[in-house]
């Protein structure tokens, strides 16, 4: 695995955002500004960095080389790098905490069977994350549109799901929420760009994700059976795992 355990979150937050803005899941009409960026490829919808201000941001969009359009200028058409708009953008503010749940604060010890069936000592660590959310558009009614479809979704859809590895196996299905899913406030972000008016509205995002870290422990029959049926017990003769 190439990426940590907390940018693992980071890629899931953004398959989750991209889930969200699709046209099979925003049942609102809008402009046509807004049913195209519904249409629009991942990458040309979502973006993810950590540079949070809204022209830094299309500046560094351009600059990746990811946006390429065809311009029109008189009789001459012209390739360029140029952000295309409406964006999403999101980054994760360095730093966590430790969750405001206290069920949440213990540092928790479980010995179970990994996808290959191998038993696992998994460790887990929950912690909390902050990520700054931003909504682009050149026109005030795109803007609202995209607003108001975010926050109907994140009011309904405030759980999803990340994946980690443990020594080497993939794990999928590991719950991340969206702890202020039904208080998100967006304020205004909006600034001058190239003489046009960037309508741009931004977000915080809290985030509870559980880090899992683990090893191959041997478990013997004894003990395995035991486990199944719930109960805490030795083995004699051999290294065993216990829950």
């Amino acid at each position: 695995m190439d990426y940590s355990a907390i940018q693992a979150v980071d890629f899931a937050l953004g398959y989750h955002l991209a889930q969200i803005f699709t046209p099979e899941n925003v049942p609102l009409q809008g402009p046509k500004a807004f049913d195209r960026f519904l249409n629009n490829d991942i990458a040309k919808k979502i973006v993810r960095g950590a540079i949070f201000e809204p022209v830094a941001v299309l500046k560094a969009v351009e600059g990746s080389g990811g946006h390429l359009q065809t311009i029109r200028t008189g009789k001459v058409d012209i390739k360029m790098n140029q952000a295309v708009l409406p964006l999403v953008h999101y980054g994760r503010y360095p730093g966590l905490r430790s969750p405001s749940d206290p069920s949440r604060t213990d540092i928790q010890t479980h010995t179970v069977d990994l996808p290959s069936d191998k038993p696992a000592e998994v460790t887990i660590m929950y912690v909390e994350l902050d990520y700054q959310l931003t909504v682009m558009a050149w026109d005030t009614p795109t803007l609202d549109s995209m607003i108001v479809a975010l926050t109907m979704a994140l009011k309904q859809k405030s759980n999803f799901d990340t994946v980690c590895s443990l020594e080497g196996e993939r794990i999928e299905d590991v719950p991340c929420k969206i702890l202020n899913a039904h208080e998100i406030a967006f304020t205004d972000s909006s600034a001058e760009r190239d003489k046009k008016r960037l309508h741009a509205a931004t977000t915080t995002l809290s985030i509870r994700a559980p880090l899992l870290a683990g090893k191959y422990v041997e478990v013997c029959d004894q003990i395995r059976v035991m486990l199944e049926l719930g109960h805490r017990t030795d083995c004699e003769g051999g290294a065993c795992g216990i829950l």
